[in-house]
């Protein structure tokens, strides 16, 4: 786990060919989705899910923050997003659930503007401090991007799991 203190108001500088806007949930989640597969695509245990399933699984979620949700577009197509989540609130602590960036996109600094943005929404509720939870073993790089921005661990655990000669299957 995660965590860097918000100790002044901060700000998004965001280029001009980026537009962001919060997640429309009634018209957007197909937008979404396919950002999110994109971007994940290449992780280790990423499994792809149907919209249907990952629309299921996205909704049913009760700590998203639906305010603090926000796409990333760069001439008129989704390249990115971020999701807020309010599983910390009651510790004063925005946190971070999720970023994406299309791989097409990936190393041009989307990932910094997507975590400034998480930042401003955080510090607007009031919240002092942000956290995000992140594997160290993502070959993405990831884990440097949160460390860039402030981001120090805090917490660690481990996760083991029985082999599987067969191939994931959606879930």
């Amino acid at each position: 786990g995660m965590e860097a203190p918000i100790k002044t108001k901060p700000k998004v500088t965001i280029p001009e060919e980026i537009e962001l806007r919060k997640l429309d949930f009634e018209s957007e989640l197909p937008i979404w989705h396919q950002v999110h597969q994109d971007s994940f695509s290449t992780h280790f245990g990423f499994v792809p899910r149907s919209f249907e399933k990952w629309s299921e699984l996205t909704q049913a979620s009760t700590s998203t923050d639906k305010e603090g949700t926000f796409l990333m577009f760069k001439g008129g197509a989704c390249i990115g997003f971020v999701e807020s989540s309010t599983e910390l609130e009651h510790e004063n602590s925005g946190y971070i659930n999720l970023i994406g960036v299309i791989k097409t996109e990936q190393g041009h600094g989307y990932g910094s503007i997507l975590i400034e943005q998480a930042n401003v929404h955080a510090y607007a509720k009031g919240l002092r401090k942000i956290g995000h939870n992140d594997d160290t073993g993502n070959t993405s790089s990831a884990l440097h991007l949160y460390e860039k921005h402030g981001f120090k661990a805090n917490f660690s655990y481990e996760q083991w799991c029985k082999s599987s000669k067969e191939p994931p299957k959606e879930l």
